[in-house]
């Protein structure tokens, strides 16, 4: 349960925060800071955006206590087998993983509410309870800057597809009806 990325919303302009929808959590927090409250959720892409104190196109990296943000830039939503990107979860912190498959649709393991689900699934599972909803990125090597790719979902449930899964950042702003904020 982290804190995903900054996003406007279409039709009123209003700045927003995201995380995953199937987290419980109706407010939310981060280093005890309060960051917002859910007020609208998707479950067809995991998604719940927020209204809260004040947002800024930043991502928080590391766990639940990190002090670090990062200017988010860009946003990449093509990727091939092999490619490195970073999860930042509350639970695990930072890990950089491998894209197995980068279009990938979860199966009825899932459930129903999740099954058909598509984004990108990670050669392995990297991730734990609590890293749900948290941002998927790289960072620019010269300035630090990060590039988003998607929000943490969980992982793959079929045999042999049991990697980390993140939902593309697209799909989440065609069901949002949001753009993702960068500088």
């Amino acid at each position: 349960m982290h804190l995903g990325f900054t996003w406007k919303r279409w039709g009123s302009g209003q700045i927003v925060g995201s995380t995953a929808r199937h987290c419980i959590d109706v407010s939310w927090y981060n280093n005890g800071t309060y960051v917002g409250t859910v007020f609208q959720s998707k479950p067809g892409v995991d998604s719940a955006i927020m209204s809260g104190t004040s947002y800024s196109p930043t991502v928080f990296v590391g766990n639940q206590t990190t002090n670090v943000v990062r200017r988010v830039v860009a946003i990449d939503t093509a990727w091939g087998a092999g490619d490195s990107v970073a999860m930042s979860g509350r639970t695990t912190g930072l890990t950089v993983a491998t894209v197995k498959m980068p279009t990938y649709t979860l199966p009825s393991c899932a459930g129903t509410t999740y099954s058909g689900m598509s984004g990108v699934l990670m050669n392995q599972h990297y991730t734990d309870h609590g890293d749900s909803g948290g941002p998927w990125l790289t960072t620019q090597s010269v300035t630090g800057y990060a590039v988003a790719h998607g929000q943490h979902f969980g992982f793959g449930c079929a045999s042999g597809y049991t990697g980390s899964f993140f939902v593309k950042l697209n799909a989440i702003s065609a069901a949002q009806e949001a753009s993702i904020l960068f500088y």
